[in-house]
């Protein structure tokens, strides 16, 4: 499964580098969001080579982490002045983007090479000693090209485009890659009126600058959409560009749920959906009467329920059952949400085939055999921190939550009001085999507003006791699992730093002699958040345990822990053997 210790790891890195003493002094090792990098740095002169070598983290990282966050799954990035391969090895490596990548400097290729090969990416990165412009050279150079001849009809998501006066050039050269590509473009021009030739050539396919990072600035283009009489609407636009990727879909609706009180953050968090809906649903727990603005708006339905002051959220799904071929969204009142929303959100689950849920936050279970249960345990995507790629999770949190109704066809009489909302959808989603994703976003993509009774982004610790047991790995994603034989529960947290697995989804089970309270803790704040199970050796592995291990045989591997290292747990008699003798019988099996 593509497994790794740390120390394996520096042995893969010192064998890709040249073998000689000076190459070897050159080479800067540092950790990117628990990816062990290593990075020829042959030149002391160099800015960027500098800069990685004395602060140990990519050059320009969180401008690198922010792009990440709006790529697709398995993207693919063109980098053009790749240098030493610090963007294209981020992407491939945290990001993991098929990169093709251009550097027409001989000696500043060689090292992009050599790179590559320290990092084993070789199937993931395409280096291209090439110059290339507005049109290919004739008779004088081979060795100039256009983005055009080189990507032909290769879909791309994202073209970087480093600083060297040509920018333009370059893309007059991929005119056909805008085109049916429509990537998003990443540029740092040389002056302003370089940056104005370039708004110039790109406003005609569509084009509009979005983003601009650092002081450099690099900025970002994008595609946008605009309404317009004969494009239809914006939510038809949205739908129009994932049509062969979706169920038959007649249009995107929200649902929130509100409590009397908060009737200044309900309207912010309306007002910010309106322009991005078909409609909304919106249920009003414990007023008399409904707030006067949601009069005003065709596109709202709201209800009115006066004995549920203490509403518990399961009022998002009001909507359920009203529409049908429809995507629908759940919502907070307690959330201002950015102008793509809607957008991204529907992108995300159109990677699905709409048969999966996604989210912006989300709860991956600490679970446990034995009598531990006293005292839920959980890690958190958090909804205020950024996330570089899509992660499974068990609990997807109903504040900004989208399906499609082919997909979940409930209607709101099937909801139990005493059970919380993100418990309900992830128990439908787990009867059903239905897969939940958080979804990559930049750190505070979504606002949240200041109220007396705060629930977004708080995971409801009574909704963990009524989840029953759950793994990724008996689901649609049938991720890895490791089995772990843990002997002392202070070496919990050197173990789970020295794993580096190759997969970002795994189911960990930890076989331990108590599940206690710290032991969860401690697995809980681990930055890698998998999904972990604590399995006590003194009690009977449930039967839930026994058909996971059993049926997932030949994706399991079982380790153990010694001294701050891992190592490959000896099985003489095979795996059923050892978990027959390291468990209690069931007395009932």
């Amino acid at each position: 499964m593509g497994l790794m210790t740390s120390s394996q790891a520096i042995s893969k890195h010192a064998k890709g580098g040249r073998a000689n003493t000076a190459a070897t002094k050159s080479i800067k090792r540092f950790t990117a969001y628990n990816v062990d990098i290593a990075l020829s740095l042959p030149t002391t002169t160099d800015h960027v080579q500098r800069t990685i070598r004395e602060n140990g983290v990519f050059y320009e990282q969180q401008m690198l982490a922010e792009l990440s966050a709006l790529l697709p799954e398995s993207p693919c990035i063109v980098d053009v002045g790749a240098d030493i391969g610090n963007y294209s090895l981020f992407f491939a490596l945290i990001a993991g983007a098929r990169t093709i990548c251009f550097e027409a400097d001989p000696q500043v290729f060689s090292t992009l090479e050599q790179n590559i090969a320290l990092n084993d990416m070789a199937t993931q990165v395409e280096p291209h000693e090439v110059s290339l412009g507005a049109e290919p050279a004739s008779g004088t150079s081979e060795h100039v090209a256009t983005l055009d001849t080189y990507l032909a009809d290769q879909h791309v998501d994202l073209i970087r485009l480093a600083p060297s006066g040509t920018e333009a050039d370059v893309l007059r050269g991929a005119t056909a890659v805008l085109e049916h590509s429509q990537p998003m473009v990443a540029v740092q021009p040389a002056s302003l009126e370089a940056l104005a030739e370039i708004e110039a050539l790109l406003r005609p396919f569509g084009y509009r600058k979005t983003r601009r990072y650092g002081d450099a600035p690099v900025f970002l283009f994008e595609k946008g959409l605009k309404a317009s009489a004969d494009q239809g609407s914006y939510t038809q636009q949205i739908l129009e560009s994932v049509k062969h990727s979706l169920p038959q879909t007649t249009g995107i609706y929200a649902g929130l749920s509100t409590t009397s009180g908060n009737e200044v953050a309900l309207r912010a968090s309306v007002m910010s959906l309106l322009p991005q809906v078909d409609g909304l649903f919106v249920y009003l727990a414990g007023y008399s009467e409904a707030p006067s603005f949601l009069n005003k708006f065709d596109k709202i339905k709201y209800t009115i329920s006066e004995e549920t002051p203490d509403f518990s959220e399961v009022g998002r799904f009001w909507g359920l059952g009203q529409v049908e071929d429809a995507v629908f969204v759940t919502c907070s009142d307690e959330i201002i949400y950015p102008t793509d929303f809607t957008a991204r959100m529907v992108a995300e689950l159109a990677q699905t085939k709409g048969m999966g849920m996604v989210c912006v936050e989300g709860t991956l279970l600490v679970q446990a055999t034995g009598d531990a249960q006293s005292q839920p345990a959980s890690s958190s995507f958090a909804l205020e921190r950024e996330l570089i790629r899509r992660r499974c999770v068990h609990i997807p949190a109903t504040t900004a939550c989208a399906f499609h109704t082919k997909t979940v066809p409930v209607s709101f009489a099937e909801c139990d009001p005493g059970i919380p909302a993100d418990a309900q959808i992830a128990t439908y989603a787990e009867t059903h085999n239905i897969s939940r994703y958080v979804i990559p976003r930049p750190a505070a993509w979504l606002q949240t507003l200041k109220t007396e009774r705060r629930t977004a982004g708080k995971t409801d610790k009574g909704a963990l006791r009524t989840i029953p047991p759950l793994s990724l790995a008996s689901s649609e994603d049938r991720v890895p699992i490791i089995v772990l034989s843990l002997e002392k529960d202070d070496n919990i947290i050197s173990a789970l730093s020295a794993l580096k697995p190759k997969v970002r989804d795994l189911a960990l089970c930890i076989v331990c002699d108590a599940a206690t309270d710290r032991l969860k803790t401690l697995v809980s704040q681990h930055q890698c958040k998998w999904e972990i199970h604590l399995l006590e050796r003194k009690s009977p592995l449930s039967e839930f345990y026994q058909k996971l291990l059993e049926e997932n045989a030949e994706r399991t591997t079982y380790l153990e822990v010694r001294g701050r290292g891992l190592e490959p747990l000896t099985l003489d008699d095979g795996p059923k053997e050892w978990i027959d003798a390291t468990f209690q019988k069931n007395e009932h099996s």
